[in-house]
């Protein structure tokens, strides 16, 4: 059996109804659930179906599930640091929905591994004005990048993401609701500092509601901080953002 038999020999109408309904996207969607992507990208990473590089090239970019397997097996292949990248730049590359890349993204523990040689490489996407390109450099750097050694770096190039692509701000909003449970202090200078869009603010905040919040986090601060910047600063963006903050501070 080859590996596209075995693709698609695990589809079900039910999974593929519920993946386009979820997945914006112009590839084709057969209906695979992740728990069998995984199994057949392991099996295709360790050799099971012959050569690796011929599997992956038979693999269609325009087939959702095909490419959701092929990236999962280049995260898993261990390869030098210039094929590495190139397979990274293919996928992200053939990369059209947010599925794509945020599953590719969570799988690319090598990234984590070795932060120092993979972060000048994300940060090149980010002067890219594709919108998967984009969304794929914020989601790693939210993934692997909130540490005590990259936050600021982090912080900062977040701020200079300009783009009025949904899934780019939606990841922007991902990324600073993230840094709000780990880095409050930080993150909230960033909201106070009203670089971001008001829609990506918004989205933030509402990302942040729905996060557990670090019990480090000292809520009465926080609120008479923000309080204190809403007085004075009686900005239609910042009041609104600000008075969201410390009503889901209060509440919860």
């Amino acid at each position: 059996m080859t590996p596209k038999d075995t693709i698609y020999n695990g589809a079900d109408e039910k999974t593929r109804a519920f993946s386009t309904k979820l997945i914006p996207t112009k590839k084709a969607i057969i209906g695979l659930k992740t728990p069998f992507v995984e199994s057949v990208a392991k099996d295709i990473a360790a050799g099971k179906y012959g050569d690796v590089r011929v599997v992956i090239g038979s693999l269609s970019d325009d087939v959702y599930e095909e490419l959701l397997v092929k990236s999962f097996v280049v995260a898993k292949l261990k390869t030098d640091d210039e094929t590495k990248r190139a397979d990274v730049r293919n996928i992200v590359a053939a990369i059209d929905n947010w599925a794509n890349c945020d599953m590719f993204v969570a799988r690319c523990k090598f990234i984590g591994k070795d932060r120092e040689k993979w972060f000048d490489y994300l940060t090149e996407y980010l002067e890219s004005d594709k919108e998967y390109d984009l969304r794929f450099a914020i989601v790693a750097m939210m993934t692997y990048y909130l540490t005590d050694e990259y936050i600021d770096r982090v912080l900062a190039l977040s701020e200079e993401v300009i783009s009025d692509k949904y899934y780019v701000k939606m990841a922007v909003a991902w990324l600073m609701a993230t840094a709000l449970c780990k880095f409050p202090d930080k993150a909230l200078d960033v909201i106070k500092s009203n670089v971001l869009d008001v829609w990506t603010h918004n989205k933030a905040l509402q990302k942040k509601r729905r996060a557990k919040v670090s019990e480090s986090i000292s809520r009465k601060r926080i609120i008479s901080t923000l309080s204190n910047e809403n007085n004075q600063k009686r900005h239609k963006k910042t009041t609104g953002i600000f008075s969201a903050v410390v009503v889901f501070l209060k509440i919860t």
